[in-house]
């Protein structure tokens, strides 16, 4: 009887030791997608509070400076815990495209770090009477699972969220 239950448990012992590991990847990359999830709700929220804020009026009755804007949003970034908050400097003013893939040099971030961009969009410029202005918002964040596995498949993601809201002035 006693060596019944010393080999039950030895076999216990070697199916947790043969599952474990599949566990754990399992479980540390539901952690890693949950993350991804907040960067891409973080960097909706971000362009949706930046396109809101660069959309009003200024003090002068014209529109909201880009550089006040960056810094507002800068702010929020900053309450959120993102590591480095910044506007690439000779990326220009233009909106990433869609999909991710396509972004230039210029606009892909560091790991750990988001970028913010603001372009002034004319609908049709030229129309009589003239289509509305919008300004259009953009944050790229450079996401890498911390899970190994995981991340020699995935490599860096990056996470672009963009809004444009009508202008006010």
């Amino acid at each position: 009887m006693h060596q019944l239950i010393r080999s039950r448990r030895a076999q216990a012992m070697v199916e947790f030791s043969l599952l474990a590991p599949v566990f754990f990847l399992l479980l540390f990359g539901v952690i890693d997608l949950g993350r991804a999830g907040f960067y891409f709700v973080l960097g909706s929220d971000l362009a949706r509070q930046g396109a809101r804020y660069a959309s009003n009026y200024g003090n002068t009755g014209t529109g909201i400076s880009d550089a006040q804007v960056a810094f507002q949003v800068q702010q929020q970034a900053s309450a959120a815990a993102i590591g480095t908050f910044d506007i690439p400097a000779g990326c220009g003013t233009s909106t990433p495209p869609q999909p991710p893939a396509a972004l230039s040099v210029c606009q892909k971030p560091v790991v750990g770090e988001m970028h913010f961009f603001i372009e002034d969009v004319a609908a049709c410029p030229a129309c009589i009477p003239a289509t509305p202005h919008y300004k259009k918002v953009s944050t790229v964040y450079a996401f890498r699972p911390a899970t190994p596995m995981l991340s020699n498949i995935t490599g860096t993601i990056y996470i672009v969220a963009t809004a444009a809201m009508t202008t006010e002035y």
